[in-house]
């Protein structure tokens, strides 16, 4: 009884923690855990530490993001900077033509 409860245990909690995983992944944005989905939009901080993942937004904000990704490696790299927070929208959910 013991053996089959192990060999169970084995099978089940892997599958388990996988399902979980994805799933908190997808309400994270595939991001860090201060990011979080609201809608078709992805709220938070979303490059407090590293750069912000690839797939986390499209479009014209991908290359804005990926500026301001290279701009922060270059601040912490030399030393010389400041931490800012910044309150407000930081998304763009349909371009003015309406793509």
């Amino acid at each position: 009884m013991g053996y089959w409860l192990a060999v169970g245990l084995l099978l089940v909690l892997p599958a388990v923690w996988v399902v979980w995983t994805q799933q908190e992944r997808d309400a994270r944005c595939g991001g860090p855990a201060w990011v979080e989905r609201r809608g078709a939009e992805c709220v938070g901080i979303v490059n407090a530490e590293a750069a912000t993942p690839e797939t986390m937004f499209g479009g014209e904000m991908a290359s804005l993001i990926k500026k301001i990704d290279a701009n922060n490696g270059y601040a912490v790299s030399s030393g010389r900077y400041v931490s800012i927070v910044l309150f407000g929208e930081f998304s763009i959910r349909m371009s003015a033509d309406g793509g």
